[in-house]
């Protein structure tokens, strides 16, 4: 089984989240451990006055205003239709959500869009002036069909940045990878992890993001490809696939093992490109799978 060994693999990890990481230690080492336990102790004194004002809800009170059953509310929140943010323990709603003066089957849809990101993120997005949107708040733009479409364009590009899709390229076959090895090639980039995960990871070869080395080498004539999610926030990445090619002349031979997935699965194609690179190859196998 390809996927019964563990892997770390550092320089993947190392391209996902260099910016993350940055960030998040500067910010650390400005607050200090005290700042930023102060800046915790003041979001949360904030959401309990927006708590006591009525802003946050429980879920009950969330399924009263909204007048349905409460098996309704646990599905718009299992959608991503209806986001939480956390009190004391508890989760607490936006009273936005039940807001009739808002088009709120549109705000449903655009609250779906922004699964991706954390809630605070979410929250934000939804109440703050955007400079993308000309300084406009996006819960202003609900209501005209024209605004709503442009809302919706940004707000999938704003998600997809919570999440990477990683494609991988090793020599030789997994079973016999040395731990640790190094990549013949990288490729990452930005895709929402709701997409299907073949049409993610061909994403990831194919839209702009981060590549290392810049142009992909030749293909050996047995390599495999690590297929790995990394999400904004979250230490690490999940492995999602490993597909395995052997070339021979013009066909590959395929060997595919999916996380989740109860029996592997093979096939044979011809090769599309008349290049020859592990980028190319892996572009014709996952078209093929997407198909």
């Amino acid at each position: 089984m390809l996927l019964s060994a563990e892997r770390k693999h550092r320089e993947v990890l190392d391209l996902i989240s260099d910016d993350e990481s940055s960030r998040a230690a500067h910010h650390r080492a400005a607050l200090g451990e005290s700042g930023m336990f102060a800046a915790r102790e003041q979001t949360m004194r904030l959401r309990r006055q927006m708590r006591a004002a009525g802003l946050l809800l429980s879920r009950e009170e969330l399924r009263a205003q909204l007048g349905v059953t409460y098996r309704r509310v646990q599905r718009l929140i299992a959608e991503y239709s209806i986001s939480s943010v956390e009190l004391d323990g508890e989760d607490v709603y936006p009273s936005i959500f039940c807001d009739e003066k808002l088009n709120l089957t549109r705000l449903y849809r655009i609250a779906s869009i922004l699964a991706p990101a954390y809630p605070e993120a979410r929250l934000d997005f939804l109440t703050a002036p955007c400079g993308a949107l000309g300084g406009r708040v996006p819960l202003e733009l609900l209501a005209e069909d024209g605004d709503y479409r442009e809302l919706r364009r940004f707000a999938k590009d704003w998600a997809s940045e919570y999440s990477r899709t990683s494609v991988s390229f090793y020599a030789g076959a997994y079973d016999e990878a040395v731990p640790g090895s190094i990549p013949l090639f990288v490729s990452i980039a930005e895709v929402d992890p709701r997409g299907q995960i073949w049409k993610r990871a061909l994403a990831a070869l194919t839209c702009p993001g981060h590549r290392k080395p810049q142009l992909a080498p030749q293909a050996p004539p047995v390599f495999f490809a690590i297929i790995e999610r990394q999400t904004f926030g979250r230490s690490g990445s999940e492995l999602e696939a490993v597909v395995q090619c052997q070339l021979s002349e013009a066909a590959a031979r395929v060997h595919i093992e999916r996380v989740g997935a109860r029996t592997p699965e093979t096939l044979t194609l011809e090769l599309r490109s008349t290049s020859t690179t592990v980028s190319d190859v892996g572009k014709d196998v996952l078209t093929a799978l997407t198909a």
